[in-house]
């Protein structure tokens, strides 16, 4: 499905890093605590929404 707001992933996820706070940016940009305490999952987080 197309977004409607965002014309591409890369303006969403700098709206998501700079405009959200606390839980909302953690659920925003998909990720919970535990990529914060697992190198493993930051790992595929990463992976997952690397654009460059």
């Amino acid at each position: 499905m197309q977004d409607l707001y965002f014309k591409d992933t890369e303006s969403k996820l700098i709206f998501g890093l700079l405009e959200l706070k606390d839980r909302q940016q953690l659920d925003f940009l998909d990720i919970d605590c535990e990529h914060f305490y697992d190198r493993n999952a930051a790992k595929n987080g990463m992976r997952r929404i690397k654009i460059f």
